[in-house]
């Protein structure tokens, strides 16, 4: 545990040095590595489905800004309630744009539409990342309970910097499919793309 919190510390001073200016242009990177990576999924794996339940987040704190130049037409974004009991739930939403989203970590109910169930991929957030997969979240242990029984594919969003050769873990901490940074897309977990 006490690794777990130095790991969140080191991840918190990377991000505060970044600099607002150079994690905008990381994101536009990583938005534009998303929207690639999306496109194959959809036009490989996902090719008869005519939209893609993808789980989201408002990105909080110094996270990426995935959703720039976004085009949303061939998918359904769905946004995380967290629930009394330390669950999520994601909804989909009436949102007219991305750029309106500021609400933080969790919907407010006044913009949830539908619970969904059953979503293709999951984009999860983290403060660190390992290339096998491991994800160091905030600590509240919300993606991990939801992932647990999760059967998509899961992306993990970073800036380049936020990738580390080792994370703490515990038996409950979920690996990831893939991981997008502003370089590069991880393949993790032995998947084929």
């Amino acid at each position: 545990m006490e690794k777990k919190l130095e790991q969140r510390k080191f991840a918190k001073e990377i991000l505060s040095k970044m600099g607002s200016e150079t994690q905008f242009e990381k994101s536009q990177k990583i938005a534009n590595n998303l929207s690639d990576f999306l496109t194959h999924l959809k036009n490989t794996k996902f090719r008869s489905l005519k939209k893609l339940g993808i789980g989201a987040f408002c990105p909080i704190q110094n996270e990426v800004v995935w959703y720039l130049n976004m085009k949303n037409s061939a998918y359904e974004f769905c946004f995380p309630k967290t629930n009394k009991d330390k669950t999520m739930s994601f909804y989909s939403v009436t949102l007219p744009d991305f750029k309106d989203m500021n609400w933080g970590a969790s919907i407010p109910e006044a913009l949830m539409v539908e619970e969904k169930e059953n979503l293709d991929i999951t984009l999860t957030p983290g403060l660190l990342f390992a290339k096998n997969g491991e994800r160091l979240g905030r600590g509240a242990g919300f993606y991990d309970r939801y992932l647990q029984n999760y059967s998509g594919i899961t992306i993990g969003l970073a800036f380049e910097e936020q990738i580390v050769a080792e994370i703490a873990t515990d038996k409950h901490d979920i690996k990831l499919d893939y991981i997008i940074t502003d370089k590069c897309i991880y393949m993790c977990k032995g998947v084929n793309s």
